[in-house]
């Protein structure tokens, strides 16, 4: 997946480069990159809090391009690979020209990791992938109208442990979990002085083919033997 995030970030650096070149821009770029090493990783506390990642990562990156062009005036594209807590990877993709047109794309990619058989007597462990994806494209060419058009995309897989409550005990539900939430939306702002109204129709499919393992009167078998 690293080698699909590197991918992006360098397609969306070539493909405006040669109108950057010829347009005068202001052109801001930061990066940050390193090496990460893991001497430990047995730990269960520091597997659930810690960042995972190993070898070279990009801790950040933002490259920010400005002028007053035929096709944009401002261009913006932030990008990050490492695992980071609560964070994940991640590629944002912001391109707009003022009064016509805006246009989003942002991806995450984030490692959902949790294991601790004495909490909720392992009914909260999980190792799944929470993969997003969502564009937004609005165009601003009618006088105080402005017309949307989005896309979202999300997608959650891996082992997964549901926690259920009964028999005043909790246990866990064992799933292999697959569920992907698609959507289109399209709508219209309406904006004229102090006064805004806004209307959205959304089409969303949700697909759910997640697997359970074992049977839940099993999951709270296996439980209750597991305390005695």
């Amino acid at each position: 997946m690293k080698n699909i995030f590197f991918s992006i970030i360098a397609g969306l650096l070539l493909c405006p480069s040669q109108g950057i070149a010829d347009s005068g821009m202001d052109i801001q770029l930061d990066t940050r990159v390193g090496y990460s090493l893991i001497s430990e990783d047995d730990n269960s506390f520091y597997r659930n809090h810690m960042d995972l990642s190993e070898g070279f990562l990009l801790e950040n990156l933002k490259l920010t391009a400005q002028a007053n062009g035929k096709w944009f005036d401002r261009l913006e594209l932030t990008a990050r690979t490492g695992d980071r807590l609560d964070t994940g990877r991640r590629i944002r993709f912001d391109i707009r020209k003022t009064g016509q047109y805006a246009f989003t794309l942002n991806h995450t990619l984030n490692f959902d990791y949790f294991s601790d058989d004495g909490y909720n007597f392992g009914a909260n462990n999980r190792n799944v992938v929470r993969n997003t994806m969502n564009a937004e494209f609005r165009w601003m060419g009618i006088q105080h109208i402005t017309l949307v058009a989005g896309y979202a995309l999300a997608e959650t897989t891996g082992a997964y442990n549901q926690p259920y409550s009964g028999w005043l005990d909790i246990y866990p539900i064992r799933l292999n979990r697959d569920t992907t939430r698609e959507s289109f939306q399209l709508g219209l702002d309406f904006r004229k002085g102090g006064f805004k109204a806004s209307l959205r129709q959304a089409w969303v499919t949700i697909e759910e083919a997640s697997v359970p393992l074992g049977s839940v009167f099993n999951a709270a078998e296996e439980t209750f033997t597991s305390t005695l």
